[in-house]
Formats: C-alpha cells, structure tokens, sequence
C-alpha cells in the first residue's frame, strides 16, 4: 500500500469516529488529529466530562452531604422543577470548568497554596500508548469544553421576564 492511499484511509477511518463521537468540524478535527496526535483523546476526554452532567439525574441520588434534603426541601416549598433542575446542571457546569481549567493549569485556584511550597510542583494531561507513557498533553481543555453544552441552554444569560404595566403606565 503506498503512503498516500495509507494516509487516504486513515483519513476516512478518524472521519468516520469523529462523526460517531458527534465532532461538527470533521475535517478540522481529522488535520488537527494527523497534526498532533492528540485532537481525538482531548475530543474523547471533553465529551466524557461532559457526560457527568446529567439531565435525568434524581435529586434524591445526589452525593453531598445534604443535597438530596436540599432539593426536597426547595421543592416542597415550591420551587419549579424544570427551574431547579436548570441551576443544578448550570452548578454542575461550572464545578466541571473550574476542575478542566486546574488541569490546564496547575496553579487555577491553588496559588496561594503552591506559593507556599518551595518545589514546581505542576501537572498535566496526556494522551497515553498502549504502555501507558505519554505522546502528547492535551492542553487547553477549558477552551472546548463549554462548546459541548447541549444547544438549549442558556450561557451567562438569564430571560428577564417583563414587568404587567399598571393601568395609567406608559
């Protein structure tokens, strides 16, 4: 097999997984995989990290201690589901970016912590071989991963719901 054909299919091999995983930029996304050899790992991590964010999750399941009393709590005091379900996801959201953006950068959150320990101590993710030794860092995780927010939900924003003008207001 001569090295363009072997490139051809490769192409259309990492094509084809990009499209099982949901990539919208598939060209994109198979040049920056031959480029790096790591689009398809970072690719991969991010939609795993996005999963943990559950939509169907029952509130009487959450982990925190008291969370599931919370939520019953605000419920029976007639908080709108779909609303609480909305915060719940959109604190999840922002855990998960805090945690992405530590393990771009070592020192997010924690400068004050490293500022008192005299070693470098600093971290970083990679795409690893079949031995487990690293081929390459998959940085700028931070930078994608609120591209994979499901298409409904709102970023940053909040609908501001219009003031019934009394009678005589203009």
């Amino acid at each position: 097999m001569t090295r363009k054909k072997a490139t051809e299919l490769r192409k259309q091999q990492l094509g084809n997984w990009f499209l099982q995983i949901g990539e919208t930029e598939v060209d994109f996304a198979v040049e920056e995989e031959l480029d790096t050899g790591t689009y398809l790992a970072r690719a991969l991590l991010l939609r795993g990290i996005a999963r943990c964010v559950r939509a169907d999750a029952d509130p009487s399941q959450l982990e925190y201690p008291g969370g599931s009393r919370a939520v019953e709590d605000l419920l029976e005091a007639g908080a709108d589901k779909e609303r609480l379900a909305t915060a719940l996801k959109a604190a999840q959201w922002q855990s998960l970016w805090q945690l992405v953006c530590m393990l771009d950068d070592s020192t997010t959150g924690i400068d004050d912590l490293q500022a008192t320990i005299s070693d470098n101590v600093q971290w970083g993710v990679f795409r690893v071989n079949e031995e487990g030794e690293p081929t390459g860092p998959l940085a700028g995780l931070h930078e994608d991963l609120m591209e994979l927010l499901p298409a409904e939900q709102e970023v940053n924003t909040r609908k501001k719901k219009k003031k019934k003008k009394k009678p005589g207001e203009s």
